[in-house]
């Protein structure tokens, strides 16, 4: 049995575009299509199409609506900050290997990987450069959920 899967970067009004199921029997292959099992929300979450917010993380983002992110480079990456608050991270890695992001008080869903079998949630997530790291990034806040909207 082999598990497959995609994730949507963006905000869509779908928490998960497909998790397609591979059951193998001999030579046929059957493909379901059903949610990622999602964890229950926990006190103090919001759970969001990209993954969980911390509730105070949240309410400090949304505090700075309007303002344009600011990236402000050092010497192991860059800080990423609105209105003069640092928010996250991008960090860089040694040539050939994925810059790493992350965001205060947020975790990213991840699809299952070989080391971890299942789906879960990661505070740093990789990207393939600089500029798809900002890009992943800016969607992220750009989308972040409403804190009534706790699913």
């Amino acid at each position: 049995m082999t598990a497959q899967a995609q994730y949507p970067l963006g905000g869509s009004s779908k928490k998960w575009v497909v998790f397609a199921r591979r059951i193998e029997q001999g030579n046929t292959t059957v493909a379901t299509n059903e949610a990622p099992p999602q964890p229950d929300v926990r006190s103090g979450e919001v759970i969001a199409a990209e993954g969980r917010w911390n509730e105070a993380a949240l309410r400090r983002i949304r505090q700075q609506a309007g303002a344009d992110l600011t990236w402000t480079k050092g010497a192991l990456g860059y800080s990423i900050s609105m209105n003069g608050i640092v928010i996250g991270r991008l960090n860089r890695r040694p040539r050939g290997q994925p810059w790493t992001a992350s965001i205060q008080g947020f975790e990213r869903w991840h699809e299952p990987t070989r080391i971890i079998k299942h789906w879960h949630y990661t505070p740093v997530w990789a990207a393939n450069n600089l500029k798809e790291a900002k890009r992943q990034v800016a969607k992220v806040i750009q989308t972040i959920p409403d804190l009534g909207a706790r699913s």
